[in-house]
């Protein structure tokens, strides 16, 4: 079913900062996983090791290991990194 796909949260490899250092903590910022999706609002939290996790406000379908996960202020690209894990969400009922 498509609701097995939604994500939560994710975790990703070390991330890259582009148009800004990284955040100290925990910051929303609008997170897109797909070329075609729409990007979405996330809050995210580097972690020490240079990774980030990334919690997403509403689930998202389908974010996989391996696939990019990139970070915007705005409409500026903040950063971003490759998705090393997933967190599936709670299933509805």
């Amino acid at each position: 079913p498509r609701e097995s796909t939604a994500v939560a949260s994710l975790e990703t490899g070390p991330a890259n900062w582009v148009s800004r250092e990284q955040p100290a903590g925990e910051t929303e910022l609008l997170v897109q996983i797909r070329h075609r999706h729409r990007p979405v609002p996330a809050r995210v939290e580097p972690l020490p090791d240079g990774r980030c996790r990334v919690s997403f406000r509403e689930p998202v379908d389908a974010a996989a290991p391996g696939q990019a996960a990139v970070f915007y202020d705005g409409d500026w690209l903040a950063g971003g990194g490759v998705i090393a894990s997933t967190q599936q969400a709670a299933p509805s009922s």
